[in-house]
């Protein structure tokens, strides 16, 4: 679990530091401060040695992503190029030209360090330019070397290449050349029954295929968390299953069985956190929105569950939101915990001088905030 939080040059996140965190965490803020980019720099910080993968998947959300034209000798590079660099705070458009004598700063994700003897666990992704060297082996074979640029001065005359380099608590773990396939194409067939790293629920819910990937991975012991959860908005629900076309099922009281979207966006939204929370033990859930599809009276019950979950399964949770219902549920529910320094935390986002910073409110600010209608969001 993450104690603290570091983010330097991702997106708009400059430099965002949230000294505190608690088991589940609740960003707010308004639109354009990095509440969903907060989201996307933990889903790669957990992806441990599947970075890339993870990094595909968050631009394909937005768009960002650049398929690469096998006609074109050159494409590699340029998607790969175009891909990358909207993950990073500062680019300029030389940043796109091979010619370019930019040398760019990195993107940092973990927690902050806060004593010296600290175990700190962080990820950085460099994006460097490395000239390319000769050197011999012990054995007198010649080898080829890239050196990462460290002036502009290092680049004149020498062949170069754009790169990305990732260190994982310090120590570099992976280097990535841009004009070569740097994305993957789909999991190897013996990772995918590996533990999920951590799951992402966007503010449109998942997809059916995801759905059926994380059914297949749960116990028959963890169908009753779901089946629980989905009762509290219908309580005529008495089973579920998600069939081979991956459309999940529901059975009524009556015995007649209905496609659960036909049950209204609530009864999906519940089925998509509970069912992506049971399938990420000892990981982090990620909810963007957390809001969409729920009704105020629904939201409360909610977060019951996930509290409960996060303790039981031993989930961090970091969920964004800009509804003042979805605060006041999240109050509430804090309020009832043994331990609410530690069991949650709200985290308000705002834009200070150009910067992104964050403001912690402690359980007891959270709740006067919400008694006397200030605003947090």
């Amino acid at each position: 679990m993450l104690r603290s939080l570091e983010i330097r040059n991702y997106r708009n996140l400059r430099h965002l530091t949230i000294e505190k965190l608690g088991r589940v965490n609740l960003l707010v803020g308004k639109n354009n401060t990095g509440k969903t980019s907060v989201l996307e720099a933990v889903a790669i910080f957990a992806s441990d040695r599947d970075e890339m993968t993870t990094i595909k998947s968050l631009l394909q959300r937005r768009g960002e992503y650049q398929s690469i034209n096998l006609s074109r000798s050159s494409s590699v590079l340029e998607s790969n190029l175009l891909s990358i660099s909207s993950l990073y705070t500062d680019y300029l458009p030389t940043f796109f030209s091979p010619q370019s004598k930019g040398i760019y700063s990195g993107i940092y994700i973990g927690e902050i360090a806060q004593e010296e003897n600290y175990q700190q666990r962080n990820l950085q992704i460099d994006f460097n330019k490395a000239y390319k060297t000769l050197n011999s082996d012990s054995t007198g074979r010649e080898i080829i070397e890239y050196i990462k640029a460290e002036s502009e001065e290092d680049l004149e005359k020498r062949e170069f290449r754009f790169e990305v380099r990732l260190f994982r608590n310090n120590f570099r773990q992976a280097i990535y050349a841009l004009n070569s396939q740097i994305f993957f194409e789909g999991l190897m067939p013996e990772r995918i029954n590996e533990p999920l790293q951590f799951q992402y629920v966007d503010a449109k819910n998942q997809t059916q295929q995801s759905i059926e990937s994380l059914y297949s991975r749960i116990a028959l012991t963890k169908e009753d968390e779901v089946l629980n959860a989905l009762k509290i908005i219908e309580p005529r629900i008495e089973d579920f299953r998600v069939v081979e076309d991956g459309k999940p099922i529901v059975r009524l009281n009556l015995g007649q069985k209905r496609s659960l979207s036909s049950m209204g966006d609530g009864v999906g939204r519940v089925f998509s956190v509970v069912l992506s929370m049971v399938t990420c033990d000892g990981t982090y859930l990620l909810i963007d929105e957390f809001e969409n599809g729920l009704h105020y009276s629904v939201q409360e019950k909610l977060w019951e569950i996930i509290f409960d979950l996060a303790e039981r399964l031993n989930i961090q949770v970091f969920a964004t939101t800009h509804s003042s219902d979805t605060i006041r549920s999240f109050t509430a529910m804090l309020a009832k915990q043994k331990n609410p320094n530690e069991a949650g935390k709200a985290i308000r986002l705002q834009l200070h001088n150009d910067m992104i910073r964050a403001v912690d409110y402690s359980p007891e600010e959270l709740e006067t905030a919400v008694e006397y209608n200030i605003e947090v969001r």
